[in-house]
């Protein structure tokens, strides 16, 4: 059986206790405010950047990992022996994933396997998951890789936004469509499709309606979601995200659902109160 490692990036979302019961390394992401460049889960989490766009009104930029993140990490673990599987943030969202193969090159053939998630937050995670099963199975570095790339169409992505505040201040929303928006009380219900982000509807109301709408969307179709492992993820949202849990459990007697909270990075693109579900389909 190959001596292989699991990395992730930070944007996984994973829970500590996964990351140290499958001993999964985590590569961080950047969040900057101003001239301070803080570690995504090392010195900054969500609670954090909601803080510091309160006091300022200003939201932090974000930055990939770099080359040289990926080749000190690949480096001490071949050093010791080890080979890497990769699972990262979408390449459609980030460099960071080209920052893994940039430095997975310098490395020899078949030191390293680099998998795109195609998604975001735990729809990497569950991949992440998945495959340390596989692992436990005793595939081998390659074999784990090439069924992760296969299961990244099956995972299935979605959230709600509470405010459009954070698009709008991150340039991912037009002033027109801001103001319209917040007038309406638009919740977008967002999903992960071909590893970019799509409006799937545009709720009007409550954040509870969102929360709702999203939830049936997810149950219609609980015959052909794999129980074994779903989440539920939220920034700043955890009495929906207890809600969440508690009827995906209770509508799919026998589901794993584990609730887990965004990072800073995730949660600096989509504000509080935002939460999702995330899960596999079945093969």
């Amino acid at each position: 059986m190959d001596n292989f490692v699991l990395v992730t990036d930070s944007t996984s979302d994973l829970a500590p206790d996964m990351i140290r019961r499958y001993g999964i390394r985590v590569v961080p992401l950047k969040v900057v405010f101003g001239q301070e460049v803080l570690d995504d889960g090392v010195n900054c989490d969500a609670a954090l950047v909601f803080r510091k766009v309160e006091e300022t009104g200003t939201l932090p930029t974000t930055s990939a990992a770099s080359p040289g993140d990926f080749a000190k990490l690949f480096g001490e673990l071949a050093e010791e022996g080890k080979k890497a599987l990769y699972i990262g943030l979408s390449a459609e969202f980030s460099s960071t994933l080209q920052s893994a193969k940039i430095a997975a090159a310098e490395l020899p053939e078949g030191t390293v396997e680099i998998v795109d998630s195609r998604n975001l937050s735990t729809g990497i995670g569950i991949l992440v998951m998945q495959a340390a099963r596989l692992r436990e199975k005793g595939k081998s570095l390659q074999e784990t890789a090439e069924a992760i790339r296969a299961m990244t169409d099956r995972v299935r992505t979605a959230f709600v936004i509470e405010t459009l505040e954070y698009l709008y201040k991150g340039g991912r929303l037009s002033a027109l469509s801001h103001m319209v928006g917040s007038m309406l009380k638009i919740r977008p219900l967002v999903k992960v499709v071909d590893g970019r982000m799509i409006v799937g509807e545009k709720i009007r109301g409550s954040v509870e309606k969102g929360y709702q709408i999203m939830l049936e969307r997810v149950l219609a179709d609980r015959e052909r979601i794999d129980p074994e492992l779903m989440f539920v993820t939220h920034a700043g949202a955890p009495e929906a995200a207890g809600m969440l849990k508690a009827k995906l459990e209770a509508e799919m007697p026998g589901a794993n659902v584990a609730v887990t909270e965004a990072g800073s990075v995730i949660a600096s693109h989509c504000g509080p109160g935002t939460a999702g579900i995330i899960c596999m389909m079945k093969d």
